[in-house]
Protein backbone atom coordinates (compact mmCIF):
# COMPACT_ATOMS: atom_id res chain seq x y z
CA UNK A 1 0.00 0.00 0.00
CA UNK A 2 1.55 3.57 -0.57
CA UNK A 3 -0.55 6.87 -0.28
CA UNK A 4 -0.61 9.23 -2.87
CA UNK A 5 -0.27 13.15 -2.23
CA UNK A 6 -3.66 13.53 -1.44
CA UNK A 7 -3.75 10.72 1.00
CA UNK A 8 -5.55 7.73 -0.44
CA UNK A 9 -4.34 4.31 -0.34
CA UNK A 10 -3.34 3.00 -3.44
CA UNK A 11 -2.03 -1.04 -3.73
CA UNK A 12 0.93 -0.51 -6.46
CA UNK A 13 3.12 1.87 -8.00
CA UNK A 14 1.51 0.87 -10.91
CA UNK A 15 -2.10 1.80 -9.83
CA UNK A 16 -0.51 5.13 -8.08
CA UNK A 17 0.45 5.94 -11.99
CA UNK A 18 -2.58 5.47 -13.40
CA UNK A 19 -5.18 6.74 -10.54
CA UNK A 20 -3.49 10.23 -10.88
CA UNK A 21 -3.46 12.59 -13.26
CA UNK A 22 0.73 13.93 -12.86
CA UNK A 23 1.56 9.98 -13.93
CA UNK A 24 -1.80 9.25 -16.09
CA UNK A 25 -1.63 8.76 -20.01
CA UNK A 26 -3.09 11.60 -22.18
CA UNK A 27 -6.65 8.81 -22.40
CA UNK A 28 -6.66 8.40 -18.91
CA UNK A 29 -7.35 12.11 -17.99
CA UNK A 30 -11.16 13.21 -17.22
CA UNK A 31 -10.32 16.11 -15.64
CA UNK A 32 -7.92 18.83 -14.75
CA UNK A 33 -5.22 18.71 -12.12
CA UNK A 34 -3.62 16.47 -9.98
CA UNK A 35 -6.40 14.59 -8.27
CA UNK A 36 -8.41 11.13 -8.46
CA UNK A 37 -9.38 9.84 -11.86
CA UNK A 38 -12.13 8.26 -11.01
CA UNK A 39 -12.16 5.74 -14.41
CA UNK A 40 -9.33 4.96 -13.36
CA UNK A 41 -10.14 4.06 -10.08
CA UNK A 42 -13.21 2.19 -10.97
CA UNK A 43 -10.77 -0.19 -12.75
CA UNK A 44 -8.70 -0.48 -9.64
CA UNK A 45 -11.74 -1.36 -7.80
CA UNK A 46 -13.43 -3.52 -10.16
CA UNK A 47 -10.64 -5.56 -10.17
CA UNK A 48 -10.30 -5.51 -6.25
CA UNK A 49 -14.17 -6.64 -6.00
CA UNK A 50 -13.07 -9.77 -8.88
CA UNK A 51 -10.53 -10.55 -6.45
CA UNK A 52 -12.72 -11.07 -3.37
CA UNK A 53 -11.34 -7.49 -1.28
CA UNK A 54 -14.41 -5.43 -0.29
CA UNK A 55 -13.42 -1.76 -0.52
CA UNK A 56 -13.62 0.30 2.59
CA UNK A 57 -12.54 3.83 2.20
CA UNK A 58 -12.17 6.40 -0.07
CA UNK A 59 -10.52 9.85 1.14
CA UNK A 60 -10.68 12.56 -1.84
CA UNK A 61 -10.05 15.77 -1.40
CA UNK A 62 -11.10 19.48 -1.51
CA UNK A 63 -7.46 21.60 -1.66
CA UNK A 64 -5.02 18.90 -0.10
CA UNK A 65 -1.93 20.58 1.52
CA UNK A 66 0.69 19.76 -0.74
CA UNK A 67 -0.52 20.39 -3.79
CA UNK A 68 -4.04 22.17 -3.77
CA UNK A 69 -5.36 19.20 -5.49
CA UNK A 70 -9.36 19.02 -6.02
CA UNK A 71 -10.66 15.60 -6.45
CA UNK A 72 -13.64 15.53 -8.91
CA UNK A 73 -16.19 14.82 -5.96
CA UNK A 74 -19.16 14.11 -7.98
CA UNK A 75 -17.97 11.18 -9.97
CA UNK A 76 -15.98 9.55 -6.99
CA UNK A 77 -18.85 10.29 -5.03
CA UNK A 78 -21.22 8.25 -7.79
CA UNK A 79 -18.38 5.54 -7.56
CA UNK A 80 -18.62 4.95 -3.64
CA UNK A 81 -21.84 4.57 -3.92
CA UNK A 82 -22.20 2.46 -6.47
CA UNK A 83 -19.50 0.09 -4.48
CA UNK A 84 -20.63 1.18 -0.98
CA UNK A 85 -17.53 2.73 0.32
CA UNK A 86 -17.43 5.21 2.89
CA UNK A 87 -16.43 8.40 1.65
CA UNK A 88 -14.23 11.35 3.35
CA UNK A 89 -13.64 14.55 1.96
CA UNK A 90 -10.14 16.09 3.38
CA UNK A 91 -10.61 19.72 3.36
CA UNK A 92 -8.74 21.34 5.99
CA UNK A 93 -6.32 23.13 3.96
CA UNK A 94 -8.39 25.38 1.01
CA UNK A 95 -12.26 23.90 1.74
CA UNK A 96 -12.48 26.93 3.68
CA UNK A 97 -12.29 28.80 0.46
CA UNK A 98 -15.38 27.61 -1.12
CA UNK A 99 -17.40 30.41 0.82
CA UNK A 100 -16.34 32.09 -2.12
CA UNK A 101 -19.29 32.04 -4.65
CA UNK A 102 -16.31 31.14 -7.44
CA UNK A 103 -14.94 28.13 -5.89
CA UNK A 104 -18.17 26.56 -4.87
CA UNK A 105 -17.68 24.26 -7.85
CA UNK A 106 -15.34 22.29 -5.94
CA UNK A 107 -17.78 21.02 -3.68
CA UNK A 108 -19.98 19.71 -6.57
CA UNK A 109 -22.47 16.88 -4.60
CA UNK A 110 -20.49 17.32 -1.36
CA UNK A 111 -23.67 15.92 -0.02
CA UNK A 112 -22.46 12.33 -0.88
CA UNK A 113 -19.81 12.40 1.62
CA UNK A 114 -20.16 10.23 4.33
CA UNK A 115 -17.62 12.55 6.47
CA UNK A 116 -16.78 16.17 5.53
CA UNK A 117 -15.96 17.73 8.86
CA UNK A 118 -19.10 19.71 8.87
CA UNK A 119 -20.30 18.46 11.89
CA UNK A 120 -17.02 18.78 13.66
CA UNK A 121 -16.97 22.31 12.58
CA UNK A 122 -20.20 23.37 13.77
CA UNK A 123 -19.93 21.43 17.31
CA UNK A 124 -16.52 23.51 17.43
CA UNK A 125 -18.32 26.93 16.57
CA UNK A 126 -21.00 25.96 18.98
CA UNK A 127 -19.28 25.27 21.71
CA UNK A 128 -17.36 28.95 21.41
CA UNK A 129 -20.91 30.31 21.23
CA UNK A 130 -21.69 28.73 24.39
CA UNK A 131 -18.45 29.98 26.08
CA UNK A 132 -19.51 33.37 24.72
CA UNK A 133 -22.77 33.31 26.60
CA UNK A 134 -21.53 32.08 30.06
CA UNK A 135 -18.56 34.71 29.76
CA UNK A 136 -21.12 37.24 28.72
CA UNK A 137 -23.33 35.84 31.76
CA UNK A 138 -20.21 36.51 33.92
CA UNK A 139 -19.33 39.87 32.94
CA UNK A 140 -23.13 41.40 33.32
CA UNK A 141 -23.18 39.89 36.95
CA UNK A 142 -20.77 41.48 37.60
CA UNK A 143 -21.65 45.28 38.19
CA UNK A 144 -17.62 46.92 37.73
CA UNK A 145 -18.07 45.65 34.14
CA UNK A 146 -20.35 45.99 30.96
CA UNK A 147 -21.09 44.97 27.91
CA UNK A 148 -20.85 47.54 25.07
CA UNK A 149 -22.07 45.58 22.06
CA UNK A 150 -24.66 42.67 22.07
CA UNK A 151 -22.70 39.69 21.31
CA UNK A 152 -23.84 37.34 18.27
CA UNK A 153 -20.89 34.56 17.60
CA UNK A 154 -18.33 34.05 20.15
CA UNK A 155 -16.77 37.56 21.28
CA UNK A 156 -17.72 39.66 24.18
CA UNK A 157 -16.61 42.92 23.91
CA UNK A 158 -16.95 44.53 27.88
CA UNK A 159 -15.18 47.38 29.59
CA UNK A 160 -14.18 48.04 33.06
CA UNK A 161 -17.03 49.90 34.86
CA UNK A 162 -15.98 50.52 38.31
CA UNK A 163 -17.13 53.34 39.37
CA UNK A 164 -19.61 55.33 37.37
CA UNK A 165 -18.37 58.42 38.95
CA UNK A 166 -15.35 57.93 37.77
CA UNK A 167 -13.73 60.72 35.25
CA UNK A 168 -13.97 59.29 32.16
CA UNK A 169 -9.64 59.04 31.72
CA UNK A 170 -9.51 56.79 34.59
CA UNK A 171 -11.65 54.52 33.36
CA UNK A 172 -10.06 54.72 29.58
CA UNK A 173 -7.21 54.21 31.51
CA UNK A 174 -8.00 50.99 33.24
CA UNK A 175 -9.75 49.80 30.55
CA UNK A 176 -6.64 50.22 28.42
CA UNK A 177 -4.90 48.22 31.31
CA UNK A 178 -6.86 45.24 31.01
CA UNK A 179 -6.93 44.87 27.27
CA UNK A 180 -3.23 44.88 27.31
CA UNK A 181 -3.54 42.52 30.01
CA UNK A 182 -6.21 40.31 28.05
CA UNK A 183 -3.95 40.67 24.70
CA UNK A 184 -0.80 39.84 26.07
CA UNK A 185 -1.85 36.27 26.75
CA UNK A 186 -2.62 35.51 22.96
Amino acid sequence: MCTTNNGSLVNSTQDLRRLTNNFASENELDHDGFGIVSKVLRGIIEVDVTAGLVPLFLCTTVGTTSTTTVDPLSQLGQLAEEFNIWLHVEAAYRGNACICPEFRQHLDRIERADSYGVANLQSYIRSDARMDKMFEGFVRSDSRFDVVVPPHFSLVCFRFNPNKEHELEYTEFLNKKLLKSVNSTG
